[in-house]
């Protein structure tokens, strides 16, 4: 798909809900964001790119930065067939790289074209390594980057989704959630939880 002009593109249905949400919470509310700044984490590992992103809502969170945005996964004149939410979280000490896929949905990766996959991994414990596909760098062990209190949480939330840690940077996609306020508060709770615990916390 090819990446669309968004500065003629009309926002989505359900916008202003978001940025009023935005103001509420104390965050920075674009409904057209810079699609450079999202390119800039391309490629992603489990997930696929989507030619455009609206509705990014951003702010500080202690010593790092989160931006939650909407994935648009159609060109241009049609409606994606789902619509979600994913999170861009960006701290300084965040280290290794490894990712994590757990079910399937319409954001999930099943083509590397122009690139091979990343290596599959296992981190050793059977209760991830049954519900979760683990991708790591050769050389790389995963279960040092996907920590064991980051796997405690994420199962004990029955997460599903998909989840990318590199060197300062995680992104993060939860199944099931939608642009709307619920769902951001949601994942605003969510989010600090897996930062602290893929921190070590």
């Amino acid at each position: 798909m090819a990446t669309r002009d968004t500065t003629t593109v009309r926002r989505p249905a359900g916008s202003d809900p978001i940025a009023r949400w935005a103001a509420r919470n104390g965050f920075n509310y674009q409904p057209v964001p810079d699609h450079e700044w999202f390119a800039a984490w391309e490629p992603f590992e489990t997930m696929v790119a989507p030619p455009a992103w609206f509705n990014a809502v951003s702010g500080a969170y202690r010593s790092g930065h989160v931006t939650i945005a909407e994935p648009w996964l159609a060109d241009e004149g049609f409606e994606p067939i789902d619509r979600t939410l994913v999170a861009f979280v960006v701290h300084p000490r965040l280290r290794g790289k490894a990712s994590a896929r757990v079910g399937e949905s319409f954001l999930t990766r099943v083509a590397y074209v122009g690139s091979a996959p990343p290596p599959r991994a296992k981190v050793g414990d059977p209760r991830w390594d049954e519900r979760a596909t683990t991708y790591a760098p050769i050389g790389t062990e995963p279960g040092a980057v996907l920590l064991p209190g980051l796997r405690e949480l994420l199962l004990a939330w029955r997460f599903e989704g998909h989840l990318e840690l590199r060197p300062r940077g995680m992104i993060l996609h939860v199944a099931g959630l939608h642009p709307n306020e619920e769902s951001l508060d949601k994942l605003m709770r969510f989010v600090p939880l897996a930062v602290d615990k893929a921190l070590g916390a």
